[in-house]
């Protein structure tokens, strides 16, 4: 794919022009980069060397690899800069963003409680059920036919509640809540075995 990639003249020309970019930031002196990283002199060579090198590569780019090897070499270093501060601020306000973000979610999370039962609640509810499962079965709409076939298809009364309630979950999450079960349960006089965590 890269081999692909680099007989594209256009492809080759952006990566290129990313080297002399990167080269460009690396000699000058912006907001964002302190003293420390200033370049040594055998750096500077081996920048100079590169850089000259991927001109070559650019003139030998077709088409007019010549023309526009030379409007990149005559663009102003300035402007260069300008957009490298840009993409270097783009990217602090781009990382700010993310974080405010990411605490709204959490903030969401914490505020609005689970709307659907764990593989772990499910399990709890279904060992407390027992062989009243088919009643929270008929309350939660199930066909006679359905209810059948959890029971035919499972070895025990939990493994069927298990199948009925993972099964109902699954095919309307927005509507198929924890409230709709605890208030069938309730109707059941079961609502106690809801643990807290579980109720709405």
């Amino acid at each position: 794919l890269l081999n692909l990639q680099l007989n594209d003249s256009n492809f080759r020309r952006y990566v290129l022009v990313q080297f002399l970019i990167i080269f460009q930031y690396l000699k000058a002196t912006v907001k964002f980069k302190t003293q420390v990283h200033t370049l040594t002199d055998e750096q500077s060579e081996w920048l100079k060397d590169s850089q000259q090198e991927v001109f070559n590569l650019l003139k030998e780019t077709p088409p007019h690899g010549e023309l526009f090897c030379e409007a990149v070499k005559n663009r102003p270093t300035e402007e260069v800069k300008a957009e490298v501060a840009v993409a270097e601020e783009d990217d602090d306000i781009k990382e700010n963003n993310d974080e405010e973000e990411d605490m709204k979610n959490e903030e969401q999370d914490e505020t609005n409680p689970p709307t659907q039962f764990s593989a772990e609640e499910i399990q709890s509810i279904a060992q407390k059920l027992g062989d009243s499962w088919m009643k929270l079965g008929q309350k939660l709409n199930f066909p006679a036919d359905d209810l059948a076939y959890f029971k035919d298809s499972s070895e025990t009364s939990t493994a069927a509640a298990v199948s009925m309630i993972t099964v109902w979950q699954e095919e309307d999450p927005e509507r198929d809540t924890i409230s709709i079960v605890y208030d069938a349960l309730a109707d059941l006089g079961l609502k106690s075995i809801l643990q807290p965590r579980d109720s709405p």
